[in-house]
């Protein structure tokens, strides 16, 4: 009997040490696949695209959180969504130019940067290149939309909900405190003179933010913030200042 509990101890013991090792593993092929997305030899092009004719033309250039916005029309003109599942601001970056080539739209939309933070939940040493990576990209993609002849509604990061259980796994409070940061420097790019505003769409009291996973969220909140999308494009298109009072710009 004692034999037995010996065995029981020992296949008991080699179960964990084999599933810590497999979790060691999964971190670090997680770890290479995030580094490469973040800075990449080359980028994918962009997974999603919608036929861009008619006039005037909204371009929603980010991840996945602009691809799950499933609407194609809004009372200002069509929208073409080119957002990239997955998609890094680099990756966004690369897409740009060609979508500005393909739809040649009178305003572009961006919102980007989480999946780039989410290396900083394995890495928290990167903090500083990430956060000057993804501020270089940011400021890359608006100068192009801009140089494009666009007006240049860049969103603030939207922040995460509490990470679930599994995501817990790969992930630091270094994530939410570098996209604090970013979003702080990001009042930099604001220049309405030249068309472009830098808006945080989420901040609103009335507004109620449901999240389906821990970085994505649900359709509802969609809903009630196409409306808002829509007033901040009329705004930034008949210059107006109405842009500061339906969802203010970030302030210090």
């Amino acid at each position: 009997m004692k034999f037995l509990k010996l065995i029981l101890i020992a296949l008991l013991l080699a179960s964990v040490a084999a599933n810590v090792f497999l979790a060691i593993r999964l971190r670090g092929t997680y770890e290479r696949y995030l580094i490469r997305s973040v800075w990449p030899a080359q980028s994918p092009a962009s997974n999603e695209t919608i036929d861009g004719t008619g006039s005037p033309t909204i371009l929603l250039l980010g991840d996945s959180r602009l691809a799950d916005w499933k609407f194609d029309r809004i009372q200002q003109g069509r929208i073409v969504n080119d957002g990239i599942r997955g998609g890094t601001t680099a990756e966004v970056l690369a897409n740009t130019s060609e979508a500005l080539k393909k739809y040649h739209p009178d305003v572009v939309v961006i919102e980007s940067g989480i999946n780039d933070l989410l290396l900083l939940g394995l890495r928290t040493d990167l903090k500083q290149q990430v956060v000057q990576t993804v501020l270089s990209n940011l400021d890359a993609i608006v100068s192009e939309s801009h140089a494009a002849g666009a007006k240049v509604l860049l969103l603030t990061i939207w922040p995460p909900t509490t990470p679930s259980l599994m995501r817990r796994l790969v992930w630091s409070p270094t994530v939410t405190a570098a996209l604090e940061s970013l979003n702080d420097s990001l009042v930099k790019m604001n220049n309405p003179e030249k068309g472009i505003s830098v808006v945080n769409i989420l901040n609103d009291s009335s507004l109620k933010v449901k999240y389906r996973d821990t970085l994505h969220l649900e359709p509802e909140t969609y809903r009630d913030l196409t409306p808002r999308l829509e007033s901040l494009i009329q705004s930034l298109t008949s210059n107006s200042p109405r842009i500061e009072t339906s969802a203010p710009v970030i302030k210090k």
